[in-house]
């Protein structure tokens, strides 16, 4: 299903691409959520970030090249930036429990300082560096060297469209929970109702989840399995799972009892899920409902045209 696309000076593969036969790309859609093994999960994820920039820029002439950006990162690395000090400052607080960034100024620390260094010298016009990138590259240097880290946050942002997440005044935070909204309200009537009558708004609680990419939500290897759907479906995922929280305790926000405070601790907690085969079905599932991204779309869409994106993204 996959093949090599491109070796490295020693011949060990640094890309890889799945053949453009349709029946094999469903075959790599069942896999991703079936669960992708850990010691390919660099090449696949490297693939559908790949994949992922060529559908997105492929009417505007394509995106920068991964040696183009590669070139971009040595650059940035070399030169000064205002928020190294608090860059160093977030540093050893970033998934400091993963065993690669354990020691301080040890060689997962320095690559995590380099990543954020020079992408947040890249976001400027964005506002530059902020503390909910850090878990992101950190996430990313688990299985890629830091130029293709670094690379892979630019995918991310650029093609992804997290930078409209993080952008000044979050509107693509504010997009995303216009469609979270409108998705309670399809899926989960009572529930809709129940927010509203205890006025629990999404920003209520869940803007660390999409500035996370639910880093600090649910344990790592929950979160691996949730980014290999992000990368392979794009951000209607985000939407999806944050959907997905709800939908497992919506037998408690419409009980009597239901009060704002409660929801609210609920849904502020850190997730531990019992299955996520079951978590990953229930997305897939979700998200092949008939009609469910052209509702997505649509959504976005009429978010769109009364709060236009800065730059008018898309």
């Amino acid at each position: 299903m996959l093949s090599v696309a491109k070796r490295d000076p020693g011949g060990n593969a640094q890309d890889w691409v799945v053949s453009s036969d349709c029946g094999k790309y469903r075959r790599l859609q069942r896999r991703v959520f079936k669960g992708i093994p850990d010691r390919w999960r660099r090449a696949v994820w490297g693939l559908m970030l790949e994949r992922m920039a060529g559908e997105v820029e492929g009417h505007r002439g394509g995106a920068p090249s991964l040696e183009r950006l590669t070139a971009e990162y040595e650059a940035l690395v070399a030169a000064p930036y205002v928020q190294d000090v608090q860059i160093d400052l977030d540093v050893p607080r970033t998934i400091s429990g993963h065993v690669m960034f354990h020691t301080r100024y040890g060689q997962g620390q320095r690559s995590l300082f380099h990543v954020l260094h020079a992408f947040g010298l890249r976001c400027e016009d964005i506002g530059g560096y902020c503390q909910g990138m850090g878990s992101l590259a950190a996430t990313l240097l688990c299985y890629f060297e830091p130029e293709r880290a670094y690379v892979a946050m630019c995918r991310l942002f650029d093609q992804y469209r997290l930078a409209h997440i993080f952008a000044p005044g979050f509107p693509g935070l504010h997009e995303a929970w216009h469609v979270q909204q409108k998705l309670v309200e399809l899926l989960m009537p009572d529930v809709h109702a129940s927010f509203e009558e205890h006025c629990v708004h999404p920003s209520s609680y869940s803007s660390k989840w999409y500035l996370t990419l639910y880093t600090n939500s649910f344990p790592f290897a929950t979160q691996l399995r949730l980014w290999d759907a992000l990368l392979l479906e794009g951000v209607d995922v985000l939407v999806i799972i944050a959907v997905g929280i709800i939908w497992h305790f919506q037998h408690e926000f419409t009980t009597p009892n239901a009060s704002f405070e409660s929801i609210l601790t609920t849904l502020g907690g850190y997730f531990f899920v019992e299955s996520d085969d079951a978590l990953l079905r229930w997305v897939r599932k979700t998200l092949r409902l008939k009609g469910l991204r052209d509702k997505i779309k649509t959504w976005r869409a009429e978010y769109r045209k009364d709060n236009p994106l800065p730059g008018g993204g898309h």
